[in-house]
């Protein structure tokens, strides 16, 4: 189902240094467009609808479709030779189109999932370019020495969010994240149709806007 085009050690080493490695490929054609039948026939209203109603998130989505519980199987086993340790994901089947709004659903996208170590898994089922909307991370912020300078700035954890109970780097300042993508640079991640991605999202990273073409992915959360 995919097909592994690296050693499980050489992707290991990629994960570490750069956060994140391009594993190989779903190279089953009919499974791809399956997958995307099953995310458009899912009723909105089973979902998560975000971006003026352009992001469509299906949560849990191993328990709708055997597809996906399939996919996930094969998810569990990649985790396992790469990192070793035996863990069972839950799956986040998704599609974006082109934004509607440009001037509203482009800002604070920006953010981190966990100051530790967090791995998810990616299936991208159709061909990601610039105008649909790429993953997109700042250069070597999954680095414990990095993510320590930023708490120690005050720009991931604040003292206010022990009273709210939200944690600032779930939507980082957006003036704060053009100074530090100007300094180290990021990464968008476009790959094929197909491609099969792990990444740490302890990166600091984003969703890119959706500006073109559609977005279809089933990403494995660990």
């Amino acid at each position: 189902m995919i097909a592994v085009n690296k050693t499980f050690l050489e992707i290991k080493s990629e994960l570490q240094a750069n956060g994140y490695s391009i594993v190989g490929k779903l190279d089953d054609q009919k499974l791809i467009h399956g997958l995307i039948n099953f995310i458009d026939c899912v009723d909105s209203t089973e979902c998560e609808i975000n971006y003026s109603g352009s992001e469509k998130r299906i949560w849990n989505a191993e328990e709708k479709s055997e597809k996906v519980r399939n996919l996930k199987l094969k998810y569990d086993e990649l985790y396992f030779n790469i990192l070793e340790e035996k863990k069972e994901c839950t799956i986040l089947a998704y599609s974006n189109k082109p934004l509607q709004s440009l001037a509203t659903d482009v800002k604070g996208r920006w953010h981190l999932d966990s100051f530790n170590n967090q791995y998810k898994i990616f299936t991208f089922l159709k061909d990601v370019d610039e105008g649909a909307g790429p993953f997109e991370f700042v250069n070597g912020t999954h680095m414990y020495a990095q993510k320590l300078k930023y708490l120690l700035m005050g720009k991931v954890i604040s003292i206010g969010d022990i009273f709210t109970g939200k944690r600032r780097y779930q939507s980082l300042d957006d003036s704060w994240m053009a100074k530090l993508v100007s300094d180290r640079g990021s990464k968008k991640v476009m790959v094929d149709s197909g491609s099969v991605v792990i990444i740490n999202t302890s990166l600091i990273h984003r969703a890119s806007p959706c500006i073109a073409n559609d977005r279809y992915a089933v990403a494995g959360y660990f």
